[in-house]
């Protein structure tokens, strides 16, 4: 019988100390996963500071054609009437660029429909290189969502552009909209 109650003394200490040891390496694992969660914090907010500093740079390159682009962007491709697209892009665009917008005639062939259309974009990534000091031509690529009487359609949408400005110190103004390609989702 001494020998039942030394092994079940034996046994007791044995699980004793696994169920201390697991507990403590519980709790190691847990501080551990605490110091990965803040530093996938820090590498996080560190990822949007670079990327915040990346896009400040390549805007800086740039020059100043990028708010053009971005602001054709949303004045064209984002609208809920039809004849509201042309008149909000008029801002951003030449008179040469104006008429391009229209490959099959001028704006006032566009009658006001009963067909309810309307349209937002999201991804857009505008490109813009300096050709010279009064010329740049630029590429846009968004996510377009055109909605006709409730029924959406999302493409990619790949647009050319053509930017000039009168001198250097002018805002680039778009001279040329060539739609490249639509790519439905």
């Amino acid at each position: 019988m001494d020998r039942d109650v030394r092994l079940k003394w034996i046994v007791i200490g044995v699980l004793a100390f696994l169920v201390m040891s697991m507990g403590f390496w519980g709790l190691s694992m847990r501080k551990e996963m605490s110091n990965d969660r803040a530093r996938n914090e820090s590498l996080d907010s560190q990822l949007i500071q670079a990327k915040s500093e990346r896009d400040q740079a390549k805007a800086a390159l740039a020059g100043d054609g990028i708010p053009a682009i971005t602001g054709f962007a949303q004045a064209f491709f984002v609208f809920n009437k039809l004849s509201d697209r042309y008149a909000q892009a008029k801002p951003f665009l030449t008179d040469n660029g104006y008429k391009s917008l229209f490959p099959s005639g001028p704006v006032d062939s566009i009658a006001d429909s009963p067909v309810t259309i309307s349209a937002t974009i999201s991804q857009v990534e505008p490109y813009f290189r300096r050709i010279d000091e009064r010329h740049g031509s630029g590429m846009l690529v968004l996510k377009h969502e055109l909605k006709v009487n409730n029924a959406v359609s999302a493409t990619i949408t790949y647009v050319k552009l053509a930017l000039i400005r009168a001198n250097e110190s002018a805002p680039y103004l778009i001279d040329r909209v060539e739609i490249v390609q639509q790519q439905k989702l």
